[in-house]
Parts: C-alpha cells; sequence; structure tokens
C-alpha cells in the first residue's frame, strides 16, 4: 500500500509515503516514475476528498486542486507510464444531510467526461455519512471497489445510487437545433462523436480544454 499526502512539494518521506502538489503535473510524473521503478504502478486509487466550501475563495481553490485537478494530472501521469490496463479512482467524500458541496457535485460530470476520454479507467464518487469512520468506512471502500456505478450516495445507513430517468415532454417545441444555426458545444477534449454529423449541418462553435 502507498500513502500519497498533499502539500507544496514532492517529496519521497519513505516507507511507502509520498508528498505531491495535487495541482503540479510534474510531482505526479516523478510520483509514477518512483512507483514504476518499485514495481508498484497502481490499479485502485482511494482518494479522500475532505473538507468543505462555504463560500471562501481560498477553500474553493484548494478543493479545485484536490479534487478535479488532482484527477486529471493522476490520469495523465498514470497514462505515460503505462501502455496498457486500466485504473480504478474511487473518492470518498461526506455530505451534509444528502448534499454535496459545489466542487464534490461537479466532479460527478467530471467524472463521466474522463472516463469517456479514457474507457479502461474507472471513476467512482462515493458521498457517506460525515460521521463514518473506522471499520465500516473500510468495509464500504471494499464492497465498492467492485461495483460499477459512478455515483453513490449512503445515507442513514441506505445504500443510494445515481440513475437517468427518462422524462416525457408535456408539449412539442420548436426544433432545438434551426438548420443553418448556429450550435455551441461546450466540454470534453474529444469522444463527441457526433460533431462532424453536425458540421454539415450547423454552423459551430466548440469550447474544449
Amino acid at each position: 500500500m502507498v500513502l500519497v499526502k498533499f502539500g507544496a512539494t514532492f517529496s519521497d518521506l519513505g516507507d511507502g509515503v509520498f508528498e505531491v502538489d495535487p495541482a503540479n503535473i510534474g510531482h505526479f510524473t516523478l510520483l509514477m516514475t518512483a512507483l514504476d521503478g518499485k514495481g508498484l504502478l497502481p490499479n485502485n486509487v482511494v482518494h479522500l476528498l475532505s473538507g468543505e466550501v462555504d463560500g471562501n475563495e481560498a477553500q474553493l481553490r484548494s478543493q479545485l486542486a484536490r479534487g478535479p485537478y488532482a484527477w486529471l494530472n493522476l490520469t495523465r501521469a498514470v497514462m505515460n507510464h503505462r501502455s496498457g490496463g486500466g485504473l480504478r479512482l474511487l473518492c470518498l467524500m461526506s455530505h451534509r444531510e444528502g448534499c454535496l458541496d459545489p466542487v464534490g457535485g461537479g466532479l460527478f460530470g467530471f467524472a463521466r467526461t474522463l472516463q469517456l476520454e479514457n474507457p479502461s479507467f474507472h471513476y467512482q464518487l462515493i458521498a457517506h455519512d460525515p460521521k463514518l469512520g473506522g471499520d465500516a468506512l473500510n468495509h464500504l471502500i471494499q464492497a465498492e471497489l467492485s461495483a460499477d456505478e459512478t455515483l453513490v450516495r449512503y445515507r442513514n445507513g441506505v445504500r443510494e445510487r445515481f440513475v437517468l430517468k427518462p422524462c416525457e415532454l408535456e408539449e412539442e417545441g420548436p426544433p432545438a437545433l434551426r438548420e443553418g444555426g448556429v450550435c455551441l458545444i461546450i466540454g470534453g477534449a474529444g469522444g463527441i462523436g457526433f460533431l462532424h454529423a453536425l458540421a454539415r449541418q450547423y454552423r459551430m462553435l466548440a469550447l474544449r480544454r
């Protein structure tokens, strides 16, 4: 088992403990190089996203670095050091009365995008009761490492999973896409297969990372 702490520098602290800056891709590259040299490239990663965002900009920046930036940098570093195989990343975060903070909630969409672009990687978000810990938390981690869902919430001891429910429109309105109109597509660095089809009929603006 390898323990990685977040800090300001890259350090090998010994006994399988490392420190990295979560927003620094170079630190994750150094980490993967060190682990590769020891034959310890990970197949499973458990990420504890701690702390809450209460409208404080400094807290928000810290959570963004420890959440989506860390995920993206870890994904890139693992891909650069592994020619085949995937990675399972399980992120644990606590919820407040069933609700996630803005960064935690936004990670769901980010995880779906990363997984579309890297099909051999599996990202999971597990929202748990704030007081959960010890053996109960360990049992939860073991169970979720073999689960398929991307977003799961534990509330009052009950496991809830996110599912999409079809929505029927009550009235038919004008078409969402007008022939000859302008279509704005945002998000993702690839994997939007319908871009070429749309380009034949619409003027298109695409924003991506």
